[in-house]
């Protein structure tokens, strides 16, 4: 059995004034009153970490059976303050046992916190994280005795962290011999420019490798030069020069002119699903006044909370998903067919809202039969478009090969013109074949002759 401490075992009743009988205790310093319950840990805590007063504590060592008494006997703070949980450089361990118990409580503030740096690293927390009341609340709950790094602290070590596993990756990377870079620009929510590099190579057991090399702001104008200036820099960073062959970007004219004005970017390689996107763009500018009229509807619900609500009660009526309609955005790739495929799939609760809604405006927002009809055979060509996205867009596997063997795929299989088909599905068929034959077929005409070809 566990023997609880009591009050004896502490030079700390000068401290408090002590009713044994209510199992309170009262400071003598600020007259707040704590509950005793037998055990002395609470008042070792207020005396401690709110007063500041350091305590040698003579205490017998305690054999404990179970970590539940562990907790108990050690851990118990039955009135803790969150806003007096002060700073402090270490973590008192007391003299214990663990007997049968398959978790042990850490022994050292060093390894708590490197283990904290190591969560907020992995898992991109806010460095202020540890500052949080909540968190530190928290704390005091599960680890007493513990003070959290703030954000400071937890600032230089994650910067230690970022030096090893940058030399730990030079040395992978000493080991590879040619490398295709994919590079990105993007702009964050803090409207702040960025630019990520990603390398990817196949290793000595013939397996694809990738790591982001580095993210890093770009405030300088996108020109083709900066570009490639940041872009060389990088290379020169982690002493990639004369083993790049290759690098993907998007097609915007800048970053294109960058790469090819380069020599020790490699080949310039459009990136496939982005190509993939501007062509299945083309196409559907024959069905844009249908997109519009979807978008304005997905907006009607999405601002207004009545709307919203009256939605949610059709969809459990009519025993529908309840899924909340998507709105499509140019620079997210196959926004569109999302948005529609979502608005095919709440057809009837949608239309029931949009008939029994009183909002000025909702009338004009009804779909006619054939305008849904047409979403519909949209859906079946688009949704092709949608999982060649995500195949060819693997980074677990080498997907060049695949390139000319899906866009055959998809010219005879989905963009074949069909007696049913309407006017609008036919000119969106012709206009996609059309594209992917101008922007990848007709490019590769000549890779027997060319070993550089793009795809």
């Amino acid at each position: 059995m566990l023997q609880k401490p009591s009050i004896k075992n502490y030079k700390i009743k000068n401290y408090f004034d002590v009713i044994a009988d209510r199992e309170w205790a009262k400071c003598r310093r600020c007259n707040k009153w704590l509950k005793y319950q037998g055990t002395s840990s609470s008042l070792i805590y207020h005396i401690t970490r709110v007063h500041n007063i350091a305590l040698k504590k003579e205490r017998p060592e305690i054999e404990c059976n179970s970590s539940e008494e562990l907790l108990e006997a050690d851990w118990n703070i039955t009135d803790v303050d969150s806003t007096s949980f002060e700073a402090e450089t270490s973590l008192s361990c007391h003299n214990t046992k663990h007997v049968g118990t398959k978790s042990q409580i850490p022994q050292t503030v060093k390894v708590i916190n490197e283990a904290l740096y190591k969560m907020i690293a992995q898992d991109m927390l806010p460095l202020n994280f540890t500052e949080k009341s909540g968190f530190k609340h928290f704390l005091n709950i599960a680890l007493p005795g513990y003070n959290a790094p703030g954000r400071k602290a937890i600032t230089g070590h994650i910067e230690k962290l970022y030096i090893v596993a940058a030399a730990s990756l030079a040395n992978i990377l000493k080991t590879a011999d040619m490398f295709a870079l994919t590079t990105d620009a993007w702009t964050s929510t803090a409207v702040i420019s960025y630019i990520t590099i990603t390398t990817h190579f196949i290793d000595d057991n013939w397996e694809l490798r990738s790591y982001v090399l580095e993210t890093f702001d770009h405030p300088q104008r996108h020109t083709s030069e900066n570009l490639r200036k940041s872009v060389e820099d990088c290379v020169s960073r982690w002493n990639m020069d004369g083993k790049v062959i290759a690098t993907v970007h998007d097609n915007a004219r800048n970053v294109t002119a960058s790469v090819k004005d380069s020599h020790r970017l490699g080949e310039s390689v459009p990136c496939f699903a982005h190509t993939l996107q501007l062509a299945v763009n083309s196409a559907l500018e024959y069905a844009k006044c249908i997109i519009q009229r979807a978008t304005k509807i997905v907006s009607h619900f999405r601002h207004s909370a009545l709307e919203t609500s009256a939605l949610l009660k059709k969809q459990k009526e009519f025993e529908l998903p309840e899924h909340k309609l998507e709105q499509c955005c140019i620079t997210r790739w196959n926004s569109t067919f999302k948005m529609l495929k979502r608005l095919a799939e709440q057809r009837r609760a949608v239309c029931a809202v949009l008939s029994d809604s009183t909002s000025s405006g909702s009338s004009s927002l009804h779909l006619t039969a054939v305008e849904w009809d047409t979403i519909t055979d949209l859906l079946v060509v688009l949704e092709a478009f949608d999982v060649t996205t995500t195949l060819m867009s693997s980074a677990s596997r080498v997907t060049l090969s695949m390139v000319r063997p899906i866009i055959y795929r998809l010219k005879e299989n989905f963009l074949k013109r069909k007696p049913t088909d309407s006017v609008l599905i036919k000119n969106f068929k012709e206009t996609a074949v059309r594209e992917l034959q101008d922007r990848f077929l007709n490019k590769t005409s000549t890779a027997n002759s060319n070993p550089h070809a793009r795809y």
